[in-house]
């Protein structure tokens, strides 16, 4: 699977506005890739649900609301090695998760 932690949130203050256009469109084609691969979740795991929900719906509620069981890693993000700096702001993991979720359900 690509990379999709590399989408860009922009910082307006450190950025001009023709490389915003450029990270806000990189952005979409990340989520579009994200949510094109995971929305054929159902695929890979064909053989273990017949009739009912796929995987795919439940992946779309959780993504439009993640919830960690353990609420105290939201909190630790910022101590962790080698994460992406914008990755240890909750508030952008979930829009970028809510992003996909979105996609997903509207291609």
């Amino acid at each position: 699977m690509e990379d999709l932690a590399s989408v860009v949130f922009i910082d307006p203050k450190r950025v001009g506005h023709g490389q915003k256009r450029v990270d806000r469109r990189r952005r979409i084609v990340e989520v579009d890739r994200a949510a094109e691969i995971l929305a054929r979740i159902d695929d890979y795991y064909a053989d273990q649900h017949e009739e009912g929900d796929g995987v795919v719906s439940q992946l779309v509620r959780q993504l439009s609301d993640p919830r960690p069981v353990d609420r105290s890693v939201i909190d630790q993000l910022p101590s962790y090695r080698r994460l992406r700096r914008r990755w240890s702001d909750w508030g952008a993991v979930t829009e970028m998760l809510g992003a996909v979720g979105a996609r997903m359900v509207s291609p």
